[in-house]
């Protein structure tokens, strides 16, 4: 019984996972990762020196942030914490955020919030990780079961 039993924080993320990959409709206060606001301002101004480049990770961000939760999003929107603009922006291509007590306790309680989600055999759990070690970023998506865990805990929310 305590097994199926879910944190706040699991929660969050199975329901924002779902709100954001399948119904496509996140809070108006959402905080994207940089990437995503970099390649699309990039795209909007039409930027030159920005936009050949842009274009080219255009294919990658636009997969990476409509069909998965990042790691990043949950840090940012969850946790509400602070990037740090100290590292280039395309150092990794991957967010940094400001090293604080707040980010390494976050760290801890979101890896062990994301173990318990993924479950203990492939396919068993509520959530798949998705890594991409190119660009140095963490996505997740919902497995059938998370998606029907999913809307069940939105029906108890809003019925």
């Amino acid at each position: 019984m305590s097994k199926d039993r879910l944190s706040k924080l699991q929660k969050w993320i199975l329901v924002h996972c779902y709100l954001k990959t399948i119904k496509k409709q996140l809070p108006d206060s959402w905080k994207y990762c940089r990437g995503y606001n970099y390649v699309k301002s990039s795209i909007e101004r039409r930027l030159l020196s920005d936009y050949d480049r842009a274009r080219q990770c255009a294919k990658i961000d636009k997969d990476r942030l409509e069909n998965y939760l990042c790691r990043s999003e949950i840090l940012l929107n969850y946790f509400n914490l602070r990037l740090s603009y100290k590292e280039p922006f395309w150092s990794g291509y991957s967010d940094k955020f400001e090293t604080s007590k707040e980010y390494k306790s976050a760290l801890v309680v979101l890896s062990r919030s994301l173990k318990k989600l993924w479950g203990v055999k492939e396919g068993d759990g509520y959530i798949d990780c998705w890594n991409n070690g190119f660009v140095q970023w963490k996505g997740y998506s919902l497995t059938e079961k998370g998606i029907a865990k999913a809307e069940e805990l939105l029906n108890v929310n809003t019925g």
